[in-house]
């Protein structure tokens, strides 16, 4: 492996940045969890992808136990302040809603 050594905090800006701009690009994929809790809530995805593109980082991110970078965003949309924790995969993975 080559190149500079990132520091930890500089990755997580980097990640949330990479989210937003897959999220405007409409690379976004939704578990089975999220589509349940999204239909439940009545949030829709157009308002998940405002989030993600748009939305201000509620939980700052973080390496999840798969090496993932996880992050909590939020944003009011449509009226409402939704919340959507999101993975950086090789796109975004919506996890869940609120």
């Amino acid at each position: 492996m080559t190149g500079k050594v990132v520091p930890l905090a500089k990755a997580a800006d980097l990640a949330v940045r990479q989210i937003r701009k897959l999220a405007a690009a409409g690379e976004v994929t939704f578990t089975n969890h999220a589509e349940a809790r999204m239909k439940e809530r009545g949030i829709s995805p157009t308002q998940v992808y405002d989030v993600l593109a748009h939305g201000i980082v509620h939980e700052p991110a973080a390496l999840d136990v798969h090496g993932n970078w996880k992050v909590t965003m939020r944003r009011r949309t449509a009226g409402e302040e939704v919340f959507v924790a999101a993975a950086l995969v090789e796109n975004v993975v919506v996890i869940t809603v609120f």
